[in-house]
């Protein structure tokens, strides 16, 4: 009769037995070595006389899943004695370590799956382990493999941002360029930024994004004196949305002193943080029933619109310049406004140094989102296990996409290799030929004229380009009719014309800034 050898990927052993648990979760594989040892491992001896059993012991051993189901291998280690010295020893094997009880391929397998960004209970949970296995492995992986986690090389756009975690704010430093993230610290002090740029090669970083934190840009010029540092856009737009709707508030509370019942304004804060290009036709009429009953309201707005103008139509430097420097002038003189002007004023430099390079902080920002997901998912992970998980989980190469149809197969049974669905698609494509399609001429560009419009705003009309050409005429011509509105209710003697189509204007003169105490 033959003997059963059952084959689960590990030639070192023969399996003759199989057993299944009656509830179905589990399988244990009885094996022994394949062979036994042929020389003594004696180095004194070593003897080509084939040895006799001494004793045996046994050793149950975790493996992979296999068919949904735990597999486990109770593995059964015979002891030799040589017949010449008398020395003992046991069967060796690779396949797991000594005196472990789970295969090198499961704890492998522990690892990427900690990478891929499952925790360490829910992974032990479905290998039914203690999670402290899943954590001893992960950290024994990270011990062996430091050199994934020193990233000491220097970035050429460098990221700097800190997230909030466990009460604490970590320094988070990214290489924009390569898309990496390079280190977590344990704080954001000024002397922890400080002796991380000083490792920093001058003449390679050239160019650093972050937010409005005075602090990095101090170090950076410190540190990094030749470094051009670059604010986030989304922080610039942020910091103008939050002043927006303090004032908002402030002139809704006006409002309601004046008797008006400010419940018509749900959800005003929604529709007035919102880009006038992603708001829904219903939001777009709400806001213009508001705007032409508070004028205040919509110069309000449009200083948050106007000034995303710049990001979306500016060609270069110069011309961005010139765009915010009409900006500033035109900010409404609102109280809520000035400490964002200061702002602008004082940082205008880092600001419109995006117009030089286009480098964002989005993937810092993406990076700092990851990194609270994995801390929320431990709940409660050591400052080291937490930047051990997010240097190797964020920083993993991303497995390529297997596609069934262009693979190689193997038969198992003969080795040949066996690529018939490739062959196949071949055959397809050359049966069916799709045509080439025919180019379609560009659509024609929009020739945009607009009378003389003697505003703060004029360098919008002449600078912005063909992106959102439609949706930013509607927003100068709206502005200009609203603001020549406005003027002529508190001063009488202007007059207020405006045609029923509202794209012709007449008295645009009148829409110049008669004040000469507006801010330079």
């Amino acid at each position: 009769m033959e003997t059963i050898n059952y084959n689960i990927g590990i030639p070192e052993i023969k399996i003759p037995n199989r057993l299944e648990s009656t509830d179905g979760q589990g399988i244990i594989y009885e094996a022994e070595a394949a062979m036994r040892p042929s020389v003594c491992t004696n180095p004194a001896c070593g003897h080509n006389i084939k040895p006799h059993v001494h004793s045996s012991k046994q050793n149950l051993i975790h493996d992979v899943k296999s068919e949904g189901k735990l597999i486990y291998i109770n593995l059964t280690i015979h002891r030799y004695r040589c017949p010449d010295c008398k020395y003992v020893f046991p069967d060796e094997f690779t396949f797991y370590e000594k005196n472990s009880h789970m295969t090198n391929r499961l704890r492998a397998e522990f690892v990427n799956r900690c990478i891929k960004g499952e925790t360490f209970s829910y992974i032990a949970h479905d290998y039914s382990v203690d999670h402290k296995t899943v954590a001893a492995a992960f950290k024994n992986y990270s011990e062996a493999n430091k050199h994934l986690l020193d990233n000491t090389y220097t970035p050429r756009i460098l990221g700097i941002d800190e997230a909030h975690i466990d009460d604490h704010y970590r320094l988070v430093l990214t290489d924009i360029y390569d898309q990496r993230l390079l280190d977590i610290k344990r704080d954001n002090k000024a002397s922890t930024v400080k002796a991380y740029l000083r490792t920093l090669d001058k003449s390679i970083c050239k160019v650093t994004t972050m937010d409005f934190a005075p602090a990095y840009a101090k170090c950076v010029k410190a540190v990094l004196p030749d470094a051009t540092i670059i604010i986030d856009k989304f922080h610039v737009v942020q910091e103008i949305n939050r002043c927006l709707d303090r004032v908002r508030i402030d002139l809704q509370n006006g409002y309601r002193e004046q008797g008006v019942d400010i419940r018509r304004f749900k959800r005003a804060k929604y529709l007035f943080m919102t880009n006038w290009e992603d708001l829904k036709e219903s939001g777009i009429d709400k806001l213009q029933g508001w705007f032409n009953e508070f004028p205040d309201l919509y110069l309000a707005y449009m200083t948050k619109e106007t000034f995303r103008d710049i990001y979306i139509t500016a060609k270069g430097h110069f011309e961005a310049t010139r765009m915010f420097d009409a900006w500033l002038k035109a900010v409404p003189e609102f109280p809520r406004f000035e400490p964002m002007v200061k702002t602008m004023t004082q940082r205008k430099e880092h600001i419109l140094n995006y117009f030089h390079y286009h480098w964002t902080n989005a993937y810092t920002e993406s990076v700092n989102n990851l990194i609270k997901k994995i801390e929320k998912a431990g709940r409660g992970y050591k400052f080291d296990t937490l930047r051990e998980r997010c240097l190797l989980e964020i920083n993993a190469p991303k497995p390529e996409k297997f596609d069934p149809k262009t693979a190689e197969y193997v038969d198992t049974s003969t080795g040949e290799v066996i690529s018939s669905l490739l062959r196949e698609k071949e055959k397809a494509s050359k049966l069916y030929t799709v045509m080439p399609m025919e180019k379609t001429s560009k659509p024609p560009q929009i020739d945009l004229h607009f009378d003389s419009v003697q505003t703060p705003l004029e360098f919008y009309l002449e600078c912005f380009g063909n992106t959102n050409k439609q949706s930013m005429e509607t927003r100068l011509m709206t502005y200009a009719e609203r603001l020549l509105a406005y003027r002529a209710s508190c001063d009488p003697g202007i007059p207020a014309m405006v045609s029923a189509d509202g794209k012709s204007f007449q008295n645009m003169k009148a829409l110049q800034d008669p004040s000469p105490e507006r801010r330079e």
